[in-house]
């Protein structure tokens, strides 16, 4: 996912419109208000944006810097899968076969190439409940957790509590 397919290029008007922000953002250094056009824009929380920004400061503004983020994360949901089904199966086999599965139909691995929010959001939300599950033998992962739904949030607002709605339900 890191490599070549990285570098198809903004293949759609939302990646498009994302990368403009985070662009705006690259070149003006604010990082508190987010804006399209010169505009102020409120309608999607900054995470995605400031970390599309350093991309763009790190490789320069390319399609490629704005969706090195989204693979990034993207892979980070396949180790994830697989350490979490590893923890609850104590089975590498099915912990392999769950990473496998994300890759097929293909839509995972399309998704984790777009300059987008949800695989940022995805991604927050897997290390939420994989932080939540291993909190139960060691609390400090209440920590991870705890920062993996603020990640969530700051990547595509309320759904970000997703986890923690979770974690209510399973306690209760």
């Amino acid at each position: 996912m890191l490599g070549r397919q990285l570098n198809t290029g903004i293949t759609n008007f939302d990646d498009a419109f994302y990368a403009q922000k985070a662009k705006e953002i690259y070149e003006s250094g604010n990082l508190w208000i987010v804006t399209h056009g010169g505009t102020p824009s409120f309608e999607n929380p900054p995470l995605p944006f400031w970390l599309m920004a350093l991309a763009y400061g790190i490789f320069g503004v390319s399609s490629f810097s704005a969706v090195f983020f989204s693979g990034l994360f993207g892979t980070g949901i396949i180790v994830l899968t697989y350490r979490l089904a590893d923890h609850l199966y104590k089975d590498s086999w099915i912990a392999f076969a769950a990473s496998l599965i994300l890759l097929f139909p293909g839509i995972f691995i399309d998704s984790s190439r777009r300059a987008m929010v949800d695989i940022p959001l995805a991604f927050f939300v897997t290390l939420a409940l994989f932080a939540f599950i291993k909190a139960k033998n060691h609390k400090p992962w209440y920590l991870l957790f705890g920062l993996a739904i603020a990640g969530g949030i700051l990547s595509k607002s309320v759904l970000g509590i997703f986890p923690l709605a979770i974690a209510f339900f399973h306690l209760v």
